[in-house]
């Protein structure tokens, strides 16, 4: 049994390790960006001596488990897991907030009025109205689905890996 627990929780803990990050570094503005991936391997590259050691991502994923391990038990269940992604998707949901009150807030007061909210710009629907009527026809609707699922092909996310070198 312990051999199948073992296997299993360092898969877990890597998956949330790397899940997080690559969110942050994601190819999106709203979810990060270059500023965004930099940051996270300036983190990893505790030296400052821009490499990345086996010794420096092995500090961080201890750094990472021990944050987790909220009971201090020297595991990490499953609710101390959820509780662990709960705060980061928390985090990362605080900031995408923050940032779309500061695009719609046009008048500085830290809160987005009913007037605001209404006045903010919808771009994306003049190009999807492409015989623009001023309505999204079901047509239009899928052409844009179409488009937009092409575009996340050409972000990498579809293809495969590359092969391993020989």
């Amino acid at each position: 049994m312990k051999r199948t627990i073992l296997p299993a929780t360092v898969s877990a803990l890597a998956l949330m390790l790397a899940l997080p990050l690559a969110a942050e570094a994601g190819p999106r503005g709203g979810r990060g960006g270059h500023g965004d991936h930099e940051k996270m391997l300036a983190e990893l590259d505790a030296n400052a001596d821009g490499a990345i050691s086996k010794e420096e991502i092995s500090a961080h994923k201890a750094k990472h488990f021990a944050e987790m391990d909220t009971n201090k038990d020297g595991f990490v269940g499953e609710d101390e897991m959820i509780a662990a992604h709960e705060q980061k998707q928390a985090e990362r949901k605080r900031k995408g907030a923050g940032k779309m009150v500061g695009r719609l807030d046009t008048d500085g007061d830290g809160k987005i009025s009913a007037a605001e909210f209404s006045a903010h710009e919808m771009p994306g629907f003049d190009k999807i109205d492409t015989n623009k009527d001023g309505s999204l026809s079901a047509e239009e609707r899928a052409a844009a689905k179409a488009a937009h699922e092409g575009k996340r092909g050409k972000r990498g996310r579809d293809k495969a890996p590359p092969a391993a070198p020989q």
